[in-house]
């Protein structure tokens, strides 16, 4: 799963990190907050992107 370090990054201190990708500092992070809190990572370099469905929380 390529993107997993950017979700763990993101939850940890809202980094989006770089793409796996192509290796882009451009990551864009749009939060769904329709029932589950979906939550996607898009590169907006290469285009690559994912889906993670499900509720995260940030540490406070």
């Amino acid at each position: 799963m390529k993107w997993l370090e950017n979700l763990i990054s993101y939850q940890k201190n809202g980094d989006a990190g770089k793409c796996p990708f192509c290796g882009a500092e451009n990551v864009k992070v749009e939060k769904l907050q329709f029932g589950r809190n979906t939550i996607c990572f898009k590169c907006q370099n290469c285009g690559q992107a994912a889906l993670f469905d499900g509720d995260i929380t940030k540490n406070e």
